[in-house]
């Protein structure tokens, strides 16, 4: 293990991604044992659980970076100011969680999806738009192509007959 504002970055970088894996496994361990889960529930506890991680993981990472811009020569020091950052930041977020209800109002927003509208109906004007733009932008690009081989077709034949019509006499 690295000492210093490497070790502490790897070290935040690391505790990120471990922390997704197991909440993760968590959420979704929590949705088969427990009677009342919906996939709604799942998704939006999940999407805000990986948001708060990675705002998590970005202020430690942040912290390490002001702790050695900050002169501090302990090699513990910026690894010390990832895990109180990390835990702060956690905890903060949480709390603003619970006051706010914002896993709350994602897992609404989602039934709300579903309730209002179906859901292969939803995927199926998606892939239409998708479709759709795709064409558009294909046509663009086509009608380009066409446009430039056209003035480059009308370039050379105006430079063949400029040469050929050329009042200069021409030197074999």
């Amino acid at each position: 293990m690295r000492l210093g504002r490497a070790g502490a970055i790897n070290a935040a970088r690391s505790g990120g991604i471990l922390s997704v894996v197991l909440m993760s496994a968590y959420r979704v361990v929590d949705y088969f044992l427990t009677d009342q889960a919906t996939l709604s529930r799942l998704i939006g506890s999940l999407a805000t659980d990986v948001v708060k991680i990675g705002i998590a993981t970005g202020a430690s990472i942040a912290a390490a970076y002001g702790v050695v811009a900050l002169g501090v020569t302990v090699a513990i020091g910026p690894i010390l100011a990832v895990v109180i950052v990390g835990i702060g930041s956690s905890y903060a977020l949480g709390k603003i969680d619970t006051r706010y209800g914002i896993t709350d109002r994602v897992i609404q927003a989602l039934d709300e999806l579903d309730e209002n509208e179906n859901a292969n109906a939803y995927i199926a004007r998606s892939r239409q738009n998708i479709r759709n733009t795709v064409n558009e932008t294909a046509e663009s690009i086509i009608n380009y192509a066409i446009g430039s081989v056209r003035q480059i077709i009308i370039n050379a034949a105006q430079h063949q007959l400029d040469k050929l019509l050329s009042t200069r006499p021409r030197v074999y």
